[in-house]
């Protein structure tokens, strides 16, 4: 006889191969269940959770090629809340290879069963998942509700009562603790458990602590001996990981994701430690797988966005940058090429058409490609066009194109309006990840180091011109264009100072000549607004009676 009677509960199936869910369908609804739902696709179990609230999720981890799978499909359901607090996930799964198995344990379903089993298996450890569930009822529903002192309240109350779950309710409060940076009540609670034994998960739990706590080197020496045990290796080497970055020591972190990730690839918030520790090491292709996990990984799960596909394109053009040797650099432009124009097509693109501009994206990317050539021109160019197709198609600047508009524009020398932008990104809603954070504080880095000598020459420009002083001028707009190249206001105003100069002598310097006409050839090359071409038309019909100009 079954342990479990679910004869006023809701639940549902999944699994894409039909025999095996119609044998599930045959054993659960002989538990006597109110309603019962099949489906062969996490998509559909997703539309019937909008309608209906399900107590049991039946899921299997492989649902089809290229389509969502289990433990994304759990997530999901959890993320936007489309269960009870109370409902029962169970993962089921032919696959015993370790990194899926852990990738779906990190999601932590209620149970995680490997097929094949019997069905009296099935119902025995459904039968305990539910009992526990039952059990904490009270924890879950405040959590669910995000009441996080009601839901402490509620573990304390069952830890001071209950004889059975002490395990999973002191786990629970430990995480609320950590939620609500309540560490030396975390502390407390392990210490009285690894009081009476030395505990695995309790080791990992105080590890996590003394992290939490800033004692680094107290949770080293905890991660130390948990990776040792082998038991719960994965997440000592996650806090060993931690633990070194914020020590400084980067080649121990370098190590500790390395192993961490060859342990469980399948976790996004260690695939965006992998990224940060990479990029810190200067391990910039390291970085890009990373990214490049992050991006598939989020494809088809509740964190799809396209933040992901522009790290990633982001982070192969990171390489190239970095790049020592110009063979390695040209690999990765390539690279990075091929992979915009393959995108371009891809479903998260399409679907994102009328929030996003590829158009944009991808002429910001190939700007930064052609910087990296020196190609100054051809990379004020994209960025003149990026700006045109969003002014064309948004009334406000997308902030997920902002970080890329900001690179470009540091990179050619248009630095007031990088800080601008970096101020508006930063004080906007958008989700700042650790990825855009590192780009904002290397291009933070260039404008601190390149925009103050730029400002410093064009404002002795201004006032130098103002006084009349027209070679002085004329030298320090050359110079402030040594530090933006490209900079249409900068060079307009080094031609006024040019024109001054050929109205005040019958022999200018040839200095002067070689330099105006070289401005001359820049301006024709590069886009302008309005107000600068209207402008430079005149200058360059002034000049035109000193010299010659194509």
């Amino acid at each position: 006889m079954p342990k479990i009677s679910l004869q006023d509960k809701r639940v549902i199936i999944v699994d894409d191969q039909r025999p095996f869910l119609l044998m599930l369908k045959g054993i659960i609804s002989k538990l006597g269940v109110r309603s019962l739902r099949i489906v062969q696709t996490a998509e559909s179990s997703i539309a019937d959770c909008k309608k209906e609230k399900f107590d049991v999720v039946i899921a299997d981890l492989h649902l089809g090629t290229n389509k969502k799978n289990g433990y994304q499909l759990i997530e999901q359901l959890r993320v936007q809340k489309l269960t009870k607090p109370d409902t029962v996930y169970m993962m089921v799964s032919g696959d015993s290879h370790r990194p899926v198995v852990l990738g779906s344990i990190e999601r932590n379903p209620d149970d995680y069963i490997i097929k094949p089993f019997s069905q009296a298996q099935l119902i025995n450890r459904l039968s305990k998942a539910f009992e526990k569930k039952q059990a904490l009822k009270s924890i879950h529903l405040e959590i669910f509700k995000e009441n996080w002192d009601a839901a402490i309240q509620a573990a304390q109350t069952l830890l001071g009562t209950a004889t059975k779950y002490r395990q999973s309710i002191i786990l629970l409060l430990t995480e609320l603790y950590w939620r609500t940076t309540e560490y030396d009540q975390a502390h407390a609670l392990l210490s009285e458990v690894l009081e009476h034994k030395n505990l695995p998960w309790a080791q990992v739990a105080m590890a996590r602590t003394k992290l939490l706590m800033g004692e680094y080197e107290e949770s080293i020496k905890l991660a130390r001996q948990i990776v040792s045990g082998r038991l719960l290796a994965l997440e000592g080497h996650d806090i060993l990981a931690k633990s070194y970055m914020a020590l400084e020591r980067y080649p121990d972190a370098m190590a500790q994701i390395r192993l961490a990730l060859d342990l469980s690839p399948f976790s996004m918030e260690r695939q965006y430690m992998g990224a940060s520790i990479g990029r810190i090491n200067k391990d910039y292709e390291f970085a890009k797988q990373c990214c490049k996990e992050l991006f598939e990984q989020s494809k088809r799960s509740v964190h799809r966005d396209l933040i992901h596909m522009c790290n990633f394109v982001r982070s192969i053009v990171d390489i190239a940058e970095n790049a020592e040797d110009k063979g390695k650099k040209n690999k990765y432009q390539q690279e990075a090429m091929l992979t915009l124009q393959r995108l371009r097509t891809d479903e998260l693109v399409v679907r994102s058409a009328d929030d996003f501009s590829y158009d944009a994206f991808a002429n910001l990317m190939t700007g930064r490609i052609n910087s990296l050539d020196g190609k100054s021109i051809e990379a004020k160019n994209s960025l003149s066009a990026a700006q045109r197709e969003i002014a064309e198609k948004f009334d406000q600047m997308p902030m997920v194109l902002a970080p890329d508009t900001i690179n470009l524009m540091v990179k050619v020398g248009d630095f007031k309006q990088a800080k601008e932008l970096t101020n508006d990104l930063r004080d906007s809603n958008y989700q700042i990840d650790e990825n855009i954070e590192f780009l904002l504080e290397q291009v933070g880095t260039e404008i601190e180091s390149q925009s103050g000598k730029f400002e410093h020459y064009n404002q002795k420009g201004l006032d130098c011109f103002n006084a009349g002083k027209y070679q002085a001028a004329f030298e320090a707009f050359g110079h402030a264009l040594k530090y933006s190249q490209v900079n249409g206001d900068v060079a307009i105003n080094l031609l006024h100072c040019s024109n001054r100069l050929m109205e005040q002598t019958n022999k200018p310097e040839l200095i002067t000549i070689v330099e105006t006409k070289k401005t001359v050839k820049m301006l024709e090359e590069i886009s302008l607004n309005e107000q600068q071409s209207t402008e430079f038309i005149k200058l360059k019909s002034d000049l035109s009676q000193y010299m010659e100009l194509k």
